[in-house]
């Protein structure tokens, strides 16, 4: 969902801030159920919560759920990263780090369910898995 300047208040705010947290639990409870699967092969997982700034509406904010699949040697094997908020500044439909006179300051919030986030990453694992087996 795009957001506006309007927009943010503190209730989004709140939206926000509990997304990332139930994203973030729903990570580890994913990580926690494929690890063993992962470990019997030798490899590893490592997922977080990553936060870019720290006020959540200052242009350049940004938010995103990371889980890397890790070899043998703890090298990063695949990748996989998904966007939950992220705010900029917009300039004729161009993000700018200036505040340009006629720049807008945007939001946009990821729309997908808990549940659609959980078979994503469960999907990825699946495939690294499967991948690992060829």
């Amino acid at each position: 969902m795009k957001y506006v300047e309007l927009d943010f208040t503190p209730q989004l705010e709140r939206t926000i801030r509990k997304r990332e947290e139930s994203l973030e639990k729903l990570l580890k409870e994913t990580m926690d159920k494929y690890l063993p699967r992962f470990e019997e092969k030798g490899m590893d997982l490592d997922g977080e919560l990553e936060r870019r700034k720290d006020e959540l509406f200052e242009p350049g904010y940004e938010s995103s759920l990371s889980l890397a699949v890790l070899d043998r040697d703890g090298e990063l094997e695949e990748l996989h990263i998904i966007d939950i908020w992220a705010c900029r500044r917009v300039f004729l439909g161009l993000w700018v780090s200036l505040p340009l006179p006629g720049s807008r300051i945007t939001g946009e919030l990821l729309d997908e369910t808990d549940e659609e986030i959980r078979m994503e990453l469960e999907e990825f694992l699946q495939e690294s898995l499967e991948d690992e087996d060829e």
